[in-house]
């Protein structure tokens, strides 16, 4: 759902939304609140200035009464008051400055439905690992009890110079079931771990990980003076794939993509999926021109893979942004994301389908 009551301000959010999933326009408080009451709302991105009551009231409204619905608060005047109450009462996900950019922030929704559904997923998972704790908890018990009942009987036995086969079949037994129980709980934990970390469409690393990680590689490569290269690998033109074959194909050319970065890369190397249409590669020990040599493989190898669609079949190509150190503009994990990402774009904006390294 999208507020604003300025028509053509609500026009264009809801232009801008419209390829990402069904939109609910709302000019008031009223309005919003009647959608909220009667549609199923994952999301809500709320203009702060309202005719009745303000969208950060809104949003708290809803976090009260709905608080699984990602909220986002757009104000081109961030005062503190606002700020404190939007964080505070409303718990909002995200603050938009306005004039903002269509494409950024059609990124920031679809990262945060994603964020929604892995939060989900996640949630989900935690709680039916914490029945299984429980269960194994009441199996323990039980299987305490048990074993000292056993225990009981083992030192009767004893005493009286016999030793009972049945008994240890059931210590047996009790073992076995043990060992089973342990075991499904040390699987499902390792779901857990593997889910938060994991994009769950490409079975690459996810963008949360990625910050962990680069951060850790970057000051391991300045500490022992190594080199470190990154890539950012983006489909040209997403978008057309998406309204020409639908999201279901989009999803299969990403899933393509990453099996075609996986086998390309070396296995010390780590790959991401970074965003909607993008991909990121961590290349430890690596110089920004092997790092090109094998950035303009993974390019012709997308270029020369066949997609399917039913009987027919097309070519997709993608542009790359490479960056590394040693190098002198760069000295933070976050100077590197941004020098991949000129990189990148300087790959689009000069035609596409090309890898562009950054050297000044």
């Amino acid at each position: 759902m999208v507020l604003d009551d300025e028509k053509e301000n609500l026009e264009l959010l809801q232009n801008t939304l419209r390829n990402i999933g069904r939109v609910f326009p709302a000019s008031n408080f009223e309005e919003a609140m009647e959608i909220l009451e009667k549609s199923n709302i994952d999301l809500i991105l709320s203009d702060n200035r309202l005719p009745t009551r303000s969208g950060a009231e809104l949003l708290a409204e809803a976090h009260k009464r709905w608080p699984h619905i990602v909220k986002i608060l757009i104000t081109a005047f961030p005062d503190a008051e606002t700020l404190s109450f939007a964080i505070n009462e409303a718990q909002i996900q995200k603050l938009i400055l306005k004039p903002w950019v269509p494409r950024e922030l059609q990124k920031i929704v679809i990262g945060e439905l994603k964020r929604c559904e892995l939060t989900t997923r996640s949630a989900k998972a935690a709680k039916e690992l914490k029945r299984k704790n429980e269960e194994l908890k009441r199996l323990n018990r039980e299987l305490s009890l048990e074993r000292q009942e056993l225990k009981n009987q083992l030192e009767e036995y004893q005493r009286q110079r016999y030793f009972s086969i049945e008994i240890a079949k059931r210590f047996e037994q009790a073992n076995r079931e043990l060992a089973e129980m342990r075991q499904k709980l040390e699987d499902a934990n390792r779901k857990l771990q593997e889910l938060s970390i994991t994009d769950p469409l490409t079975g690459l690393f996810n963008y949360r990980y990625l910050h962990r990680l680069l951060q850790v590689e970057f000051h391991r490569a300045l500490r022992y003076e190594l080199p470190l290269a990154c890539m950012m690998i983006d489909i040209d033109s997403f978008k057309k794939i998406n309204d020409a074959h639908g999201h279901i194909v989009g999803d299969q050319v990403l899933q393509a993509t990453s099996d075609i970065i996986k086998t390309g890369i070396r296995r010390t190397d780590f790959a991401y999926r970074y965003g909607g249409d993008e991909f990121f590669v961590i290349m430890p020990h690596t110089t920004p021109e092997e790092a090109e040599n094998v950035a303009e493989r993974l390019r012709q190898q997308i270029e020369q893979h066949e997609f399917k669609v039913e009987q027919n079949s097309f070519r997709q190509t993608a542009s790359i942004g490479v960056a590394g150190i040693p190098h002198p503009e760069i000295k933070s994990e976050m100077d590197i994301l941004q020098k991949v990402d000129e990189a990148m774009y300087e790959a689009k904006r000069t035609g596409r389908n090309k890898t562009v390294v950054f050297r000044s």
